[in-house]
């Protein structure tokens, strides 16, 4: 390791920790993870997702569970699938020490053989492990079970990230982490385990990792164009294959991030475009576009060089089912050439106005699940445009304001916002936090949540008052014994945000005008302490009844109990916040 490598990483995680406002500690455990899993192109919200640090975690900082690619977040979007399928597992330990110690390593050891052994009964785990380390676990099994069938194959990362040099490693140390590797292959058939040891350097090469947005795509023939500013022509698999894949001969997932919907795995579409490809016949045979519609990508500048098309701030908006199954089909043979050909469209503009239009039009020909055409609705655009006078980037399309290098401390996903509204204007914290919410699944469910009817200051007020409360909660050290500060704050500033506006307006389902009235008001710390000592002392209840005190922040008994509490309870505050009701 270069003697300067540990220097320049300190002076990133330094940057990030003043931009959100955290310990060095907290900021190195968010950068690395990051870093580590950036080829799965994650949102900021996605990341949180994974982060089980915490008492009881028994060494581990985040566990994150990925099928064909797509991050797991809630156990309902698993369905059976019949095809193979892979099953990638990341577990990971974040330290900001200047070098590899043992000891959490043999945490990491005791802690990943108890939960990988899936014949013990959670009921045997939960004295141990908290919540979201065991939901994580749950989430693993899950998918293993509804995967079964078609033999699935699992890839288990066991991950030591830190300020070290690997090039240091102690000898008990590795001989520590083998054992770990040969442990856990004992444990499961058909899988595939590694250890590694992340340390400066590689988190700095990572970093130094930019998401190239431009590409060149090589055609057979000139390709057709009207005007010179749109084509239409054939690429052969192999040349489509250098256009979506990376230097290390990665998936540019990122490429996707104005595609509606995520790959969908085995359906019956994406198996005959498999078998299609599998089967081996020549390009005047049978080519693969004659049997395919092809891709759509948009690009802000295109320059057209003999066959070779010359692309800037490239996005592919139609075709994320063919492009995954071909990337697939491809990289599994041992000589990736294939002489057949895909039909490529490629649209120029770089109004976002109309690309959200193509998307839309090119991603509505078939059955599409309802949430998917969302990101391109006018109050989507509008609640980005009310966001940006305050400085705030509402990343309707997944990354891509993170992308542009705005800071993610100021970034709002529709995920964030849904939460957000879910637990002021409907009373609903315990939909809120580690799982997509399923308010897209129909019309009615999304038009409670986003209506033009709304006044879009309101969406703005729902923001800002939640990270509001979240900052309060961690300024005073708000917490619980199971959990770390910032672990509660994140899992439990919905439910308080809720908590805080059914005590000062004395009902627990309110009026956009009210979320924006309570807005304007100065943030009572006095009345956050005292919403606060109603969660423990209802907590204590819970206990004492017998009741699971799991997910509490999920549970809407408990949401319910402590909500009846505010709306009935005369609270003392401060004379600079909230008037004394």
């Amino acid at each position: 390791m270069a003697k300067n490598d540990i220097l320049l990483l300190d002076q990133i995680v330094s940057e990030v920790a003043r931009d959100r406002s955290i310990s060095l500690g907290d900021a190195f455990q968010d950068f690395a993870i990051s870093e580590v899993l950036k080829d799965y192109d994650l949102a900021p919200d996605e990341i949180e997702m994974g982060i089980v640090d915490g008492r009881n975690d028994g060494g581990i900082d985040a566990w994150y569970t990925f099928l064909d690619g797509d991050l797991l977040c809630d156990p309902d979007d698993l369905t059976q699938k019949r095809g193979a399928s892979v099953i990638d597992v990341w577990i990971l330990t974040a330290k900001h020490h200047d070098a590899f110690k043992q000891e959490p390593v043999v945490h990491l050891y005791a802690t990943i053989l108890d939960l990988l052994d899936l014949a013990k009964d959670e009921s045997h785990l939960i004295e141990r492990y908290n919540d979201e380390l065991l939901s994580c676990r749950d989430l693993f099994k899950k998918a293993l079970i509804k995967t079964a069938r078609g033999s699935p194959r699992v890839r288990f990362r066991l991950c030591y990230l830190s300020r070290g040099d690997r090039e240091l490693l102690g000898e008990t140390v590795t001989a520590r982490s083998d054992a770990l590797v040969r442990e856990v292959y004992d444990l499961l058939s058909n899988c595939e385990v590694s250890f590694d040891f992340i340390g400066a350097a590689e988190l700095l090469a990572a970093n130094r990792k930019i998401k190239n947005f431009s590409s060149v795509i090589k055609f057979e023939e000139g390709p057709l164009s009207r005007g010179g500013a749109h084509y239409l022509g054939l690429s052969t698999l192999a040349n489509y294959l250098s256009f979506i894949s990376d230097a290390n001969g990665g998936l540019r997932r990122y490429l996707f991030e104005s595609n509606v919907r995520d790959f969908m795995g085995g359906t019956f579409v994406n198996r005959s475009i498999m078998s299609t490809l599998k089967h081996a016949s020549s390009s005047e045979e049978e080519d693969f576009w004659w049997l395919n519609n092809g891709v759509t990508v948009i690009a802000d500048k295109a320059t057209l060089v003999g066959k070779e098309l010359h692309l800037e701030n490239v996005q592919i908006v139609n075709g994320l089912q063919t492009t995954e199954t071909v990337f697939q089909h491809l990289v599994s043979r041992p000589n990736p050439k294939d002489d057949r050909c895909i039909l490529v469209k490629v649209l120029v503009t770089p109004q976002k106005a109309l690309a959200d239009r193509i998307i839309l039009a090119t991603n509505n020909q078939n059955k599409v699940d309802f949430s998917s055409l969302r990101a391109t609705d006018k109050v989507q655009r509008d609640i980005e445009d009310i966001l940006a006078t305050k400085n705030w980037f509402y990343d309707r399309r997944k990354n891509y304001y993170l992308n542009h290098g705005k800071p993610p401390s100021r970034i709002v996903s529709m995920t964030q916002m849904s939460w957000c509204v879910l637990s002021l204007l409907h009373g609903q914290p315990h939909q809120c936090n580690r799982s997509r919410p399923k308010y897209m699944q129909s019309e009615s469910a999304y038009k409670k949540i986003f209506s033009e009817d709304f006044d879009l200051t309101m969406y703005l007020a729902s923001v800002e008052f939640c990270k509001s409360i979240e900052a309060a909660m961690l300024s005073d050290g708000i917490t619980d014994s199971p959990y770390e500060v910032r672990s509660y704050a994140a899992m439990f500033r919905f439910l308080y945000a809720h908590l805080y506006a059914a005590a000062v307006l004395k009902t627990d389902k309110r009026r956009p005008l009210q979320i924006i009235e309570i807005w304007k008001r100065s943030i009572d710390t006095a009345l956050i302490q005292q919403i606060h000592s109603l969660v423990l002392k209802q907590r204590v209840m819970l206990r004492e009844s017998g009741r699971s005190l799991r997910k509490m922040h999920r549970n809407e008994e408990f949401q319910s109990e402590l909500t009846a509490v505010c709306l009935t309870t005369v609270f003392k505050t401060s004379s600079h916040g909230v008037a004394t009701t």
